[in-house]
């Protein structure tokens, strides 16, 4: 997922990048060693390991996976905040938000990798303030070579104007757009809110 969305980058976007296969068996200290390997700091962190779906479907299997996929995204959000030479990180997920049947059938139990990152990543916005993160979250099922998805990708991955305020869906349906804002002006109204009688 990642090489196709590298791939199909704008051209001069990318001139540095240091791509890290099997990520899950890295340390704290090997996420701290790959921070300081850049004298100058990261323009951008893409962190994917929510991408990759665990060894079986099975329930042993899908925790163990996230669990190693949340400890270490909590990792590399702890070195960012020590590193302080980090611009910007963008988690990408794919199938966490999927409502339809089809794709929970055959994906099964392990679509639920990335769910976590979400919380954490709205945690962690709190925490590095000076760090902008953005939470995209893709098709669960991606065909090898789809290059109009992997333009999408790359493209929100660059959009510099909303890098880190709003939450995406990029789907081949389109772009979908959580934005968070103040609720202060709804809460003034102080109205009850109508409970239905049943339900």
């Amino acid at each position: 997922l990642c090489k196709g969305m590298f791939e199909n980058a704008p051209e001069g976007r990318i001139s540095q990048k240091k791509v890290v296969e099997n990520c899950l068996s890295l340390t704290q200290e090997d996420v701290a060693k790959l921070f300081a390997e850049s004298k100058k700091g990261w323009d951008l962190v893409v962190f994917a390991a929510g991408c990759d779906a665990p060894r079986s479907n099975a329930v042993p299997d899908v925790i163990e996976q996230s669990s190693a996929v949340s400890r270490l995204y909590f990792w590399l959000l702890a070195e960012a905040q020590r590193a302080d030479n980090v611009k910007g990180i963008f988690v990408l997920v794919r199938g966490c938000f999927a409502e339809d049947k089809k794709t929970h059938s055959k994906a099964g139990l392990g679509i639920t990798m990335g769910s976590t990152l979400f919380g954490m990543s709205n945690s962690a916005r709190m925490e590095l303030e000076g760090v902008p993160i953005q939470f995209c979250d893709t098709e669960y099922f991606v065909q090898e070579g789809d290059s109009n998805l992997y333009a999408r990708l790359a493209s929100e991955l660059f959009r510099v104007n909303t890098f880190g305020h709003v939450d995406v869906r990029i789907l081949n349906s389109g772009r979908y757009v959580q934005r968070r804002i103040n609720s202060t002006p709804y809460e003034a109204a102080a109205k009850a809110f109508p409970m239905p009688p049943e339900g």
